[in-house]
């Protein structure tokens, strides 16, 4: 079976029919979650001056976290537009 995750178009389709990001938060049976925000928590300082670039960032859940809890300027690379645009 072929799959279109590489393709532009595939990831522009799937965006447009979603709704602007949601804040990521800790769920009880989430482990790998869970775990990859201890991680944020534990290492990452909160500064108003930092920048973070998230590659294949759409739709920003995790920038979303970046940017209320630790007060970074946000960054997106994505090659959907619609992607991005969330």
């Amino acid at each position: 079976m072929m799959s279109n995750f590489t393709e532009k178009e595939y990831w522009d389709k799937y965006w447009k029919n979603h709704k602007g990001p949601y804040e990521i938060k800790r769920r009880e049976k989430e482990l790998l979650l869970n775990e990859l925000l201890n991680i944020f928590d534990s290492y990452l300082p909160v500064n108003k001056n930092m920048n973070v670039l998230e590659v294949g960032g759409a739709p920003g859940h995790y920038l979303l976290y970046m940017a209320k809890n630790y007060k970074y300027k946000v960054h997106s690379l994505d090659y959907s537009k619609a992607g991005n645009e969330l």
